[in-house]
């Protein structure tokens, strides 16, 4: 019998996930991951993780098929009716009402499997906005961890039964597009959603989200992991956005993140802020800026902090942790639950150093206390070296919590020590550090900028593509209109244009002589002669040939060609030839070099 697997070797299968191929699973619950993974493992043979590890080493192709059994696709079209009768009575209502004609609206469906969720919301954001509203306004991000789920949902078609179902059949009819008994959502509409892998744990939230849909997602992972997860959605929503829940999601009545609008449908809304992040942010605004601050500015100050490449925590008068951003929390492994918990009970409160005694005297002395090259393993000596800035912050009753900000410095401490001998020079060396960091903070804006000129840039291409169809479609309807067989050709003689009424001559399709040589062409037209009247116009712009030949049309007939011979120009430039050809009546049919320029 195999030997039973033990959690060591599971945590090391998971590390093997994460940093070969990116998925961190180490969030997920043990019991249900562990019985995912042995139930692949049994389907291929492996007696036990470290086998199950060497096979994955061995074919790569693996990878995909455990994937898939760990990441369990469960989805509907507007699954639990009740649930989105009321997101559709209520809660688009309601978003709809405090936005502008021209303010976008902006959802966020996590987790979104095969993407019936997301097509959901899509039709019934188009119901209650109207159709040029919805192309207009509103994005619908769509994610999941699943790269194979995304591929389907980017391009589904599912059966019309299943689509009559859900929506209904005028639904159906006013929103996809049937074809052979399956359907897929219109193509003008599609182009509000956006599908993308995202993992909730490791990658930062979309921001600035009206509506956030998470339905039967967090069910799967660690209560501290869904902890984190929330705290990342509550940053992603805006003041008074929606938080959208499955019924097996019952953690977030235990938070105060959310204020509860209807438990039953586990309908859950972002209301103001707390008395902890006024305090975080008292030190960083000006008093008349926060007292008139909008909520745009709260959002960039969250953003700020949260996003910031420094670690950042801040320490009440009673020494309580109550905020930690995310690169603190990397830096020093604290979890969500030890935020409000006392500094004193956690491993950070001394170790790389003992913070109990400064912060202590910040809060005293009201000054801020520095504490440099602060190696942050000292029996390791890995050479990384931090220095603690931490700060008194006050708000109207006195100092009452302590901002720490930890600089990684450990790439700066050899620099710093060969110019400790000057002072001068170790505070221009601060100065560069300061401004590499503030540089750093400034990136992520830009980043965001960058995403947003991105979407107008496809924006305008769809504009321009459509431009080019209309001119392509004037120009096929005036060579259409012309009783001449109209053919251009390049400077090499390569066929770019053949009209219709070309095809009827010579009875060969456009697609048959597109970027042929023109002189090697098989028709009833004595093509050499032609030969050197196109090289004489494409070598000089200024002039232009007429002949007279005799030819034999597609039919067989024998005909009288009249052949025009023009410069095609473009910038003042001689970029191909036109060959006008009229079949001339026999009493005007006279064969003969008939050049005129």
């Amino acid at each position: 019998m195999a030997e039973t697997p033990t959690n060591g070797d599971l945590n090391a299968l998971l590390l093997y996930l994460r940093d070969q191929r990116g998925f961190d699973f180490t969030g997920y619950k043990r019991a249900s991951l562990s019985r995912r993974i042995n139930k692949r493992m049994q389907a291929v043979g492996a007696a036990d993780y470290q086998a199950y590890l060497a096979l994955l080493e061995a074919n790569p192709g693996e990878f995909s098929d455990l994937f898939n059994t760990i990441l369990i696709n469960v989805t509907g079209f507007l699954r639990d009716r009740e649930a989105w009768d009321y997101v559709s009575a209520s809660v688009l209502p309601e978003i709809i009402g405090r936005k502008g004609p021209t303010d976008p609206v902006r959802v966020w469906s996590a987790g979104c499997a095969s993407g019936e969720e997301a097509y959901s919301l899509a039709v019934l954001l188009a119901e209650a906005l109207g159709e040029e509203r919805f192309r207009r306004s509103v994005k619908i991000y769509a994610t999941d961890a699943d790269e194979d789920a995304l591929t389907y949902a980017r391009h589904a078609r599912y059966t019309e039964r299943v689509l009559t179902q859900a929506f209904g059949a005028e639904r159906v009819k006013r929103f996809f597009e049937l074809d052979g008994g399956t359907g897929v959502f219109r193509q003008d509409l599609r182009n509000s959603l956006i599908f993308g892998r995202h993992d909730l744990i490791q990658d930062p939230p979309i921001s600035r989200i009206d509506l956030l849909v998470c339905r039967n997602t967090l069910m799967y992972f660690t209560a501290d992991a869904q902890r984190r997860i929330l705290t990342s959605f509550h940053f992603a929503l805006t003041h008074g956005g929606y938080l959208f829940l499955g019924k097996s999601e019952a953690l977030v009545r235990r938070t105060d993140l959310f204020q509860s609008v209807d438990n039953r449908q586990h309908v859950f809304r972002k209301d103001g802020r707390t008395r902890h992040e006024r305090l975080a942010y008292s030190v960083s605004l000006p008093t008349r800026a926060f007292q008139g601050a909008r909520d745009d500015t709260w959002r960039y100050a969250e953003a700020a902090f949260e996003l910031s490449p420094t670690a950042q925590m801040v320490v009440n008068r009673a020494g309580v942790l109550i905020l930690t951003n995310r690169h603190a929390r990397a830096l020093f492994g604290i979890g969500s639950a030890d935020v409000g918990r006392p500094l004193r009970d956690l491993e950070v409160s001394h170790r790389p150093i003992d913070l109990r005694s400064p912060v202590d005297q910040v809060l005293r002395d009201r000054r801020p206390v520095m504490i440099g090259d602060v190696p942050l393993d000292p029996e390791g000596g890995d050479g990384q070296y931090l220095d603690f800035h931490l700060t008194p912050m006050a708000d109207a009753s006195g100092v009452n919590a302590v901002g720490i900000t930890v600089l990684e410095v450990g790439r700066f401490k050899l620099l710093r020590d060969e110019l400790e001998r000057s002072q001068g020079e170790l505070e221009s060396a601060y100065e560069e550090l300061q401004s590499a960091v503030e540089e750093l903070e400034t990136t992520n804006e830009e980043l965001q900028s960058t995403n947003e000129e991105l979407e107008n840039t496809n924006e305008e291409l769809r504009v321009r593509t459509g431009q080019l169809d209309e001119v392509n479609q004037f120009l096929q309807s005036v060579l259409s209109g012309l009783q001449s067989g109209v053919v251009v050709v390049n400077p090499e003689l390569q066929v770019r244009e053949w009209s219709q009424q070309a095809e009827e001559l010579w009875g060969l399709r456009a697609d048959e002589v597109d970027g042929r040589h023109f002189l090697n062409l098989d028709i009833g037209l004595p093509v050499d002669r032609l030969r050197t009247p196109i090289r004489s116009v494409l070598a000089d712009g200024s002039v232009r040939h007429q002949l007279t030949v005799p030819a034999v049309n597609r039919r067989g007939r024998a005909i009288t060609c009249a052949v025009t011979v023009s410069p095609l120009m473009a910038e003042g430039a001689v970029v191909g030839a036109i060959l006008l050809m009229d079949v001339l009546p026999p009493q005007e049919a006279v064969v003969g070099p008939d050049d005129r320029s």
